[in-house]
């Protein structure tokens, strides 16, 4: 039986079976809080009583029939504990990091009032009295895949050697942060650590100009402010090149500056530093040498006293590692902030051990379809597809 003819069949019959699904949904969303629907229905579905052995349902959950609502909370703001047998485990805060501790708060109290007055119904069978339809089967709510496994943090006793030498270096790093006696840093996660603000004062968006335009067209100054170890900055100059930054007013005490990615002959090996306020007079700030890099793209730091503020940077660069008559190249520089510069080092180690954790722990896909699924025929060799969020069908 061709496509076209199913539909002309299926029509005629259309509303009386997709009437109980209707209102189904429509009753369920009824009774069902905005902010459940929000964050709950898109995985539990739209009653909340779980989807086909993929997502659990709330409202049978041995853990919310205990009405704990402090353990309900634990388990949305940290998810699904290691040792979960769960064929797919929910994320912390169930994927939803915007969630706030007041809303999670609220939906562990909703779940547990709704489960409370919840009697468990088993969907009946619907037959149509004409028509191609002649059975239903579901609804299914939605179908969830879990690509990956995801690694819950903390790492359990189960977890690898690896995780749990990351775990270790975390709360090494935080324990220094502690003795640090930093109050800007005191009760930081690594993870908040990882996102403090920027200590660069100049940003990619900056204008930066070199001290002569002699530099290829994808090596000009402004890739050494980009953000991006990749790209780098190359001045035929050589010796005594550099480049003029034009930042936001505000008084720098160091300097990181990261090697490019071939010939250690083009590195700098010292640097003079000068600040002006009107970009026709410099003044001196820093002069000295920069430390050996060991490696390409390798990242070294520079502190210096100042006090003073400037809103445009002069760095120039009068010795190179080879040589003779060779280019200059660099390719990140950064301005640290005199505010923030004393925990420079500390800020970049949390954010590269956080990445490191980050790539250790694979993260949870999931494919989701809010849908129902009806057969059609005896046969049930075709199926027609109802969407409960735009009232939809397709065949």
């Amino acid at each position: 039986m061709t496509q076209s003819r199913l539909l002309a069949l299926a029509k005629p019959c259309l509303l009386t079976l997709l009437a109980p699904i209707i209102l189904f949904t429509s009753l369920q969303a009824a009774e069902v809080s905005p902010l459940l629907l929000q964050r709950c229905a898109p995985c539990h579905g739209p009653d909340l009583n779980g989807v086909g052995g993929v997502f659990p349902s709330l409202m049978t959950s041995e853990l919310v029939k205990k009405g704990e609502t402090d353990v309900i909370v634990k388990f949305i703001t940290q998810g699904s504990p290691p040792d979960s047998k769960s064929l797919v485990k929910m994320p912390p805060r169930g994927g939803h990091l915007d969630l706030t501790d007041s809303e999670i708060s609220e939906l562990a109290s909703l779940v547990i009032q709704l489960a409370k007055g919840y009697k468990e119904k088993k969907p009946s069978k619907v037959v149509s009295k004409g028509g191609f339809f002649t059975e239903m089967y579901g609804p299914v709510a939605s179908t969830g895949i879990e690509t990956e496994a995801v690694a819950s943090w903390p790492p359990g006793e189960s977890a690898s050697a690896e995780v749990k030498a990351l775990y270790a270096r975390e709360r090494k790093l935080l324990s220094e942060v502690r003795k640090s006696g930093a109050k800007e840093l005191e009760g930081l996660t690594l993870e908040q650590m990882s996102h403090l603000q920027s200590t660069d004062l100049s940003k990619p968006s900056d204008k930066a100009t070199g001290t002569s335009g002699n530099s290829p067209g994808k090596e000009v100054p402004k890739r050494a402010i980009d953000n991006n170890p990749k790209t780098k900055y190359l001045n035929f100059d050589g010796e005594g090149s550099g480049l003029i930054l034009h930042t936001a007013k505000g008084i720098v005490s160091g300097i990181s500056l990261t090697s490019g990615n071939d010939s250690p002959e083009r590195d700098p090996r010292s640097f003079v530093l000068s600040g002006s306020n009107d970009g026709e007079q410099f003044i001196e700030i820093a002069r000295g040498e920069i430390p050996p890099f060991k490696a390409r793209n390798q990242s070294k730091g520079i502190s210096f006293e100042n006090d003073n503020a400037y809103s445009k940077y002069k760095l120039i660069f009068p010795i190179l590692s080879g040589k003779g008559k060779i280019p200059m190249q660099i390719s990140e520089v950064e301005l640290i902030r005199k505010e923030v510069g004393q925990f420079h080092e500390l800020s970049n180690r949390a954010r590269a051990l956080q990445e490191d954790i980050r790539k250790s722990r694979k993260e949870v896909r999931y494919i989701v379809s809010r849908a129902h699924l009806v057969p059609l025929g005896k046969d049930r060799k075709a199926t027609i597809v109802f969407d409960s969020d735009t009232m939809a069908y397709t065949m």
